[in-house]
């Protein structure tokens, strides 16, 4: 194995299973000779934050020590998420910042703030795939106190993004999360990390799963394979 992705699942903290996710993940090991660690972390209502947090973190740090026996070597290691699985790759990196080796981070369509005013929240607020209620209710059960501002839970508003792992960012163009994944792109930028960013106009969010029924989506799915493989080569 060339390097080893630890994958979070979206699904709102509160729903999705490891076997939802599956063949996505066995595309992605396929896709970037990488073994694929997916983690099942507490979800809500019955487990509210910092569990889904603190389970990632764990997950993270013990993937990072058991790499050889995971993947069969020390290679690198990449961290995936999409929607609020990438929410939790983006605390996780701030979080084990300096702690441990990351060489990588994939955001796909990430949830990295709490404003349900945002312009693309006031566009798509009533998409079927996600709406800006649906965001509200997964937000209620998720975190409903003071502790949805922190940035382990919206990540955007952290002070300092500087010496992060490098970063590919993918947001939908129909998306009511689609301003904040950008944003955060942007401002981790601005701290001086390697980022990159893709658009998929015309794609809903979570279309990324459905890259074996349409070409959009296959693309997308590989655009991320090759940048993990771009990223893993350069740590060899």
């Amino acid at each position: 194995m060339d390097g080893l992705i630890v994958y979070f699942h979206g699904g709102g903290w509160m729903l999705g299973a490891l076997d939802d996710f599956d063949t996505l993940a066995r595309t992605l090991a396929h896709r970037t000779n990488c073994a694929v660690l997916m983690p099942a972390y507490r979800l809500a209502p019955e487990y509210p934050f910092p569990a889904a947090y603190e389970d990632s973190l764990d997950s993270v740090t013990w993937a990072a020590k058991s790499i050889t026996s995971l993947a069969g070597d020390n290679v690198p290691l990449v961290l995936t998420g999409d929607s609020t699985g990438g929410n939790l790759v983006a605390a996780t990196a701030q979080s084990l910042r300096g702690k441990a080796d990351i060489a990588f981070q994939v955001l796909i369509y990430p949830v990295t703030d709490i404003d349900f005013n945002s312009g693309s929240y006031t566009e798509h607020a009533d998409s079927t795939i996600l709406s800006r209620r649906d965001m509200i209710w997964f937000f209620d059960n998720y975190a409903p106190g003071e502790e949805r501002f922190r940035p382990e839970v919206s990540p955007l508003r952290a002070e300092d993004l500087s010496d992060l792992p490098s970063a590919y960012v993918l947001s939908s163009e129909y998306d009511v999360l689609r301003d904040e994944a950008e944003a955060y792109a942007a401002k981790m930028r601005l701290a001086g990390v390697d980022v990159t960013t893709k658009r998929f106009d015309g794609m809903s969010h979570g279309f990324l799963r459905m890259h074996k029924l349409f070409d959009v989506a296959d693309v997308a799915l590989n655009d991320i394979s090759e940048a993990i493989r771009s990223a893993v080569a350069k740590r060899e």
